[in-house]
């Protein structure tokens, strides 16, 4: 019989925990060591924005692939093998820093683990397929806690490993992953089936054209992407902006990341509940683009200024993005219908990969053209971000009035 608690004391909840939480640790370790790690291989700016972008691309293309394979061949099965592509890929950017000209292999393996990382929505998946739906949101909530815990975690583990050997992240990533499959394998039950991807493939695209028939969402959703996109690029761009122009090394960089996941994790557990209590969402979707907008702004003076208006520019950032995307999740789910909750909110999270998969390239593009660049674009797109949130809150004050009655 299917495990129906949603405890990570819970074994095979617990390795489904786990192998969310290496994804996003592996993910947040590459963010501030990749772009240095690249750029001894020889990489240009805009090539390191195509493989922090290219990793998102093949999420975002295999992520319903996987979960229709998973339909198939068992939940068990898929994540097992996605865990072993994962230590693979690990393991292989690794042993490419001992190689000379190898920045081939660096895009291969970026490659093969955003393919093997697509595993999110499976592991989402074997959470439905093993909890009764009373107790699903809670489970599922764990599994968002993974997230936000390895995005915090992920950087700084980064950093204290770089510190000993720029390859030893990624051989610890590959090991872990490597014992996380073994068991899973050997301990985690198949759950019956209940979930089916078998259409997500084909219907992603109809989803999205009919989200955005919505005029409401549909200004919600251009929100989300360019947010993304203004976001993804500082990330891609941050740990180059950090050698050039102060002199920090990959260290510094995953702590500096580190610091802005720390603080939206404060801003989303501790200060959205309460605000929301006293304001809604819409007024925290607006000020958090704003707090974006004038990050991005200070971000781009700092490479004229000091290195202590970029740390105020990373804390805005981070306030403004802890604000904004737990904001936008609830509104997108309070402005839709209950039938069609799951197709919004995976439309919003379609609208999230895409900018991951623009923002490093757009970032890596303009940092080619000026240090300061990136930066005062993705301003200039949060700017046109919060003209649209100004817009969204006007016009469904009284929609998000009623749907809260």
């Amino acid at each position: 019989m299917p495990n129906r608690e949603p405890s990570t004391g819970s074994s095979p909840l617990f390795l489904i925990w786990l192998t969310v939480f290496i994804d996003l640790v592996g993910f947040g370790i590459v963010i501030p060591i990749l772009p240095l790690y690249a750029e001894r291989q020889g990489a240009t700016p805009f090539q390191v924005g195509l493989l922090l972008a290219g990793y998102s691309a093949m999420q975002f293309i295999f992520a319903p692939i996987l979960g229709s394979l998973s339909d198939r061949i068992g939940r068990k099965t898929v994540l097992a093998i996605s865990l072993y592509g994962t230590a693979i890929a690990s393991v292989t950017l690794g042993f490419a820093s001992g190689l000379p000209h190898a920045l081939w292999l660096v895009f291969l393996a970026r490659f093969v683990d955003g393919i093997t990382g697509a595993n999110i929505p499976t592991a989402q998946a074997y959470v439905a397929d093993i909890t009764a739906p009373e107790k699903r949101a809670e489970a599922l909530g764990l599994i968002g806690m993974a997230f936000g815990l390895g995005f915090v975690l992920g950087p700084a583990i980064g950093g204290l490993l770089a510190s000993i050997n720029v390859a030893l992240p990624f051989y610890v990533v590959g090991v872990v992953a490597v014992l996380n499959a073994t068991a899973m394998l050997w301990r985690l039950p198949e759950p019956e089936r209940h979930l089916s991807f078998a259409t997500e493939a084909r219907s992603r695209f109809e989803r999205l054209t009919a989200a955005f028939r919505n005029p409401n969402l549909r200004l919600l959703l251009v929100v989300v992407l360019l947010s993304t996109i203004a976001f993804a690029g500082m990330e891609a761009t941050l740990a180059l902006l950090l050698k050039d122009r102060f002199g920090y090394d990959e260290s510094h960089a995953a702590y500096l990341f580190a610091f802005v996941g720390i603080v939206m994790a404060v801003v989303q557990g501790v200060l959205v509940g309460r605000l929301v209590e006293k304001t809604g969402e819409r007024p925290l979707v607006v000020f958090g683009t704003l707090f974006l907008a004038v990050g991005l702004a200070l971000a781009g003076l700092s490479v004229a200024v000091s290195f202590g208006l970029l740390l105020g520019a990373l804390g805005l950032l981070a306030l403004g993005s802890g604000l904004q995307n737990p904001s936008v999740t609830a509104l997108v789910s309070r402005l839709t219908p209950a039938s069609q909750q799951g197709t919004s909110l995976g439309v919003a999270q379609s609208m999230s990969s895409i900018g991951r998969i623009a923002g490093p390239l757009l970032g890596g593009a303009l940092y080619a053209v000026g240090w300061a660049a990136p930066y005062f674009a993705g301003a200039i797109l949060m700017i046109a971000a919060l003209l649209l949130a100004i817009v969204f809150n006007a016009r469904t004050h009284s929609t998000v009035a009623n749907a809260s009655s």
